[in-house]
């Protein structure tokens, strides 16, 4: 007779009852005998989760609600993170297991055709007084914003295979050029991993402090990450950084 470990029970009695509506989500065929090794930890790469920007309005509503779930719970945010008026205005990239999300990323763009604030830009603080050596008149730009995914899926390939399907969709569907940031070093630190293992630089301002916009949250770094296939702006993202100095706190009329 199989000894079940309760602490596995409890973890499976969770995801039935939790978003997944009990969806089966490991890459395995169920065995009774097996349960307490196969469901110790989720595969790192189940075989039915897609990464996509087609979807409907269920997935969307769990998008939200991992969402805001998330930020209150393991991110700690005290700053509102469900729907806000810069959704309505961005793109989606859902990570579906099955016929449910599991998680996602918001994009939002600032085009010449169509410029528009991005999600952490306000009348006191904009990208391009930030970066004043690009020419915005000629940049299709977006900022990354509300990564979430459930807890099972926030280590291994879940998490890098959004990121890898999100660069797709902004370079070859909506001509970004440019990604901004501005975010705390954790978050930073984890854009900068999985950029890296793409082959993008995250280039991180150590020349200023941001300035703050009202937002609870710490908002300690801001970057930028040169999505053009020759790297056309990546010295001049660079150049910020070529004269040491103290980093000093931005400031706009």
């Amino acid at each position: 007779m199989t000894s079940f470990n309760p602490a596995i029970t409890q973890r499976l009695n969770a995801l039935s009852e939790g978003v997944l509506n009990g969806h089966y989500i490991f890459s395995r065929d169920f065995d009774e005998n097996l349960l307490a090794r196969r469901f110790s930890q989720p595969e790192k790469h189940p075989r039915n989760i897609r990464i996509t920007t087609e979807y409907d309005s269920k997935h969307l509503e769990q998008y939200f609600n991992i969402r805001e779930e998330t930020y209150k719970t393991a991110i700690g945010a005290n700053f509102y993170a469900g729907v806000d008026e810069n959704d309505s205005k961005s793109h989606m990239v859902l990570a579906i297991a099955g016929d449910n999300c599991i998680g996602g990323i918001r994009i939002t763009v600032s085009s010449p055709v169509k410029p528009m604030f991005l999600p952490t830009e306000c009348e006191n603080f904009q990208f391009s007084k930030v970066y004043d050596k690009l020419d915005f008149s000629s940049l299709t730009y977006c900022e990354a914003t509300r990564l979430a995914l459930l807890p099972e899926f926030r280590d291994g390939n879940v998490l890098h295979l959004l990121f890898e399907e999100a660069t797709k969709y902004a370079i070859e569907t909506l001509g970004v050029q440019v990604v901004f940031g501005r975010a705390g070093s954790i978050q930073t630190r984890t854009f900068q991993t999985h950029y890296r293992n793409m082959g993008y630089d995250l280039i991180i301002r150590k020349d200023i402090k941001p300035p703050s916009t009202g937002m609870d949250a710490p908002l300690v770094q801001i970057f930028g990450i040169d999505f053009t296939p020759d790297r056309f702006y990546t010295n001049l993202l660079n150049s910020y950084n070529n004269a040491p100095q103290e980093p000093k706190e931005l400031e706009f009329a």
